[in-house]
């Protein structure tokens, strides 16, 4: 690998150059905690803590590494920034991992000159579609022509959610949805874009981490009158509960809503109304995980035969609600 002094990872696809930088640090460094590690985001980054981080020496390693995204430092003229990056050392590599860059001005201009500028867009055609099927193939799925376009249709009629993590999140939902099968069909795509996490999923939530049997089984039989069938529902709690894991982790860690939806490819406000709900906090990421595990444990027991469907999905509901007293 040719290691450029600096990086500039721009573009309108978020998805992309989060996993080209994550890429470009597992190659470079051994752990993004090392002592030879920086990083800077945000508006507020201090210009002169960036200057220093990157002309340190390296401790006991080859190179130090300094990360710098959404400062919006290309978009602005600031000379000690120009100057930092004019002055890299050997021993450092910078990468900014900026999404918003005016080329007019000088910072793009110098790292376009001198170092290795990557832009990532949303890949169209064929190319996306090569994407979305090797991810799907990859947990053993294939998908039908007709189920892609309207997959395609589906996941990119909104302007504000067409986008690569959206996508990826409404793949992993497919993936979940089909766990035990090798095809994605038609109606497969129709159950997750339809509103897939809908208010009864959400009512079931409350039920559970309220420690309210009752009211759990009775979101349960309002799911079933809405054509529901009891394995739907298990893997409806399933990708439910990922999808708090995930959230949950980054809202402890102080991250906004918008910032959150954006990292796990929910809307805005799903997450708000997760927080208003308390779901992060009845359900920390180890109950989540642990939720999640008997799920799909008792998804396992049901397509091997060992439990009826019906009577393993209302005990997965009562151990479900029985946990949240523990």
């Amino acid at each position: 690998m040719d290691i450029s002094p600096a990086y500039l990872l721009c573009g309108s696809e978020e998805y992309l150059i989060n996993n080209y930088k994550k890429r470009l640090l597992e190659a470079l460094l051994i752990s993004t905690d090392s002592m030879n590690f920086n990083k800077f985001s945000g508006a507020g980054a201090d210009v002169a803590a960036i200057a220093n981080a990157v002309s340190t020496m390296p401790f006991f390693s080859d190179r130090r590494v300094v990360l710098i995204e959404d400062t919006g430092l290309f978009k602005s003229s600031s000379e000690a920034f120009l100057h930092a990056m004019e002055q890299i050392p050997e021993t450092t590599v910078v990468i900014c991992a900026e999404k918003n860059v005016d080329k007019r001005l000088a910072p793009y201009k110098l790292f376009k000159k001198s170092y290795k500028v990557m832009e990532f867009d949303m890949p169209v055609g064929p190319d996306l579609e090569k994407w979305a099927v090797e991810k799907l193939m990859s947990s053993g799925l294939r998908i039908k022509r007709d189920a892609w376009q309207l997959f395609l249709d589906t996941t990119t009629a909104d302007e504000k959610m067409k986008n690569m993590s959206y996508m990826d999140n409404e793949l992993e939902k497919l993936i979940s949805y089909c766990a035990g099968r090798d095809a994605v069909t038609i109606s497969d795509v129709q159950a997750i874009t339809s509103g897939y996490a809908d208010d009864n999923i959400f009512s079931l939530l409350e039920a559970i981490a309220a420690s309210e049997p009752r009211a759990v089984i009775k979101c349960y039989e309002q799911m079933l009158l809405c054509d529901k069938n009891p394995g739907e529902i298990i893997r409806m709690i399933i990708w439910e509960f990922r999808r708090i894991y995930n959230a949950g982790e980054l809202y402890s860690d102080g991250m906004s809503a918008s910032d959150i939806a954006s990292r796990v490819g929910m809307q805005d406000w799903q997450i708000k109304k997760h927080i208003k709900a308390g779901h992060f906090k009845s359900f920390p990421p180890h109950r989540a995980k642990r939720a999640i595990e008997k799920a799909a444990a008792t998804l396992y027991e049901i397509r091997r035969g060992n439990i009826d469907e019906k009577i393993g999905a209302e005990l997965l509901m009562l151990e479900l609600t029985s946990q949240q007293q523990s």
